[in-house]
């Protein structure tokens, strides 16, 4: 039903690249570029590499039943909000990381917003929002350092893992859409 594959991936990653190269064109300001290569960055140390799923599971540390509380609502809130296509409130759930990321999506289908950038995503995400808001069954979280995973079954009986962000006790979506582990 959803899961983080090689296509969300390759989209998310031709994006950065346009916006890249569009940056080189001379319209765009020294700040565009650096956010864009700051972003690459983030893409980089902080996507999930699929080889790497199983190990999700045994991941860093085991966080508190209060962090996977807090980290579940913020999950569910996000995912409902993308659910009912209320693309602003999704947003709200969003890591400055994301933000960025869905700027960027509408910037190169001449929007602006993040809420048009997630609509665009969305509709090229693998996760499917037809059926209504996902049952999220959590089941533990995962972290280290600034990655944290919040670990839950799903509608359809799947084990997923949605990548989040504490900054200043705030939770924060980190990851377009969850990673199916199994």
């Amino acid at each position: 039903m959803f899961g983080q594959g090689p296509r969300a991936i390759a989209v998310l990653t031709a994006i950065l690249v346009a916006l890249q190269l569009s940056a080189c064109g001379g319209d765009s300001s020294a700040t565009e570029i650096a956010e864009i290569e700051s972003v690459e960055k983030d893409l980089r140390e902080n996507g999930v590499n699929e080889d790497l799923r199983p190990d999700i599971l045994s991941f860093g540390k085991v966080g508190s039943e209060a962090e996977l509380e807090g980290a579940t609502a913020v999950a569910r809130a996000y995912l409902n909000a993308r659910a009912s296509k209320r693309y602003s409130d999704a947003c709200a759930y969003m890591s400055k990381y994301m933000l960025a990321v869905a700027k960027g999506a509408a910037r190169q289908a001449d929007e602006t917003g993040c809420a048009a950038g997630v609509e665009r995503l969305s509709r090229v995400s693998s996760r499917d929002d037809s059926g209504g808001p996902p049952r999220i069954d959590p089941s533990s979280i995962r972290r280290a350092n600034q990655r944290t995973f919040v670990i839950y079954e799903g509608d359809d009986g799947g084990t997923y893992a949605m990548l989040m962000q504490r900054k200043g006790g705030t939770w924060k979506i980190q990851g377009f859409e969850p990673t199916r582990i199994r």
